[in-house]
């Protein structure tokens, strides 16, 4: 399963879900963001994944 989310700023409140789907399910997350300028840093680990 590959999963898209679609949002203002990464990773925001989908993140953590992101990073949970990936550990549980192996699952890929994929990000589309409109200002990379507004996105708060990423956790190494959700860069990992």
């Amino acid at each position: 399963m590959h999963v898209l989310f679609l949002h203002g700023a990464f990773p925001a409140q989908f993140g953590q879900l992101a990073l949970e789907l990936t550990r549980r399910y192996g699952w890929h997350c994929s990000f589309l963001v409109e200002d990379l300028s507004i996105c708060p840093t990423p956790s190494p680990d959700m860069l990992k994944h």
